[in-house]
Formats: C-alpha cells, sequence, structure tokens
C-alpha cells in the first residue's frame, strides 16, 4: 500500500513541476511579445 502511494505522490510532483515550467514557458513568450510590441511602437 505504502509504494502506491509513493508513486502517486511522485507523479503528482511531477505534473506540478510540468505546469510550473509551462507557465514558465508561457511568462517568457509573454514578455518576449510585450518586449516586440514596445519595439514596434518605437519605430
Amino acid at each position: 500500500m505504502r509504494h502506491r502511494i509513493d508513486r502517486a505522490w511522485e507523479r503528482s510532483i511531477q505534473r506540478t513541476q510540468a505546469a510550473a515550467q509551462a507557465t514558465d514557458t508561457a511568462t517568457q513568450q509573454l514578455r518576449a511579445a510585450k518586449a516586440a510590441k514596445k519595439k514596434a511602437g518605437e519605430r
């Protein structure tokens, strides 16, 4: 039983890390888009 709980715990941790990475990527893309808009606006 304990082994199954450990496995489920590991899976939930991996899911959390994957979600955090996805959020990170989205944030970076958003920043890049904002920077591109700023540059376009300066011209």
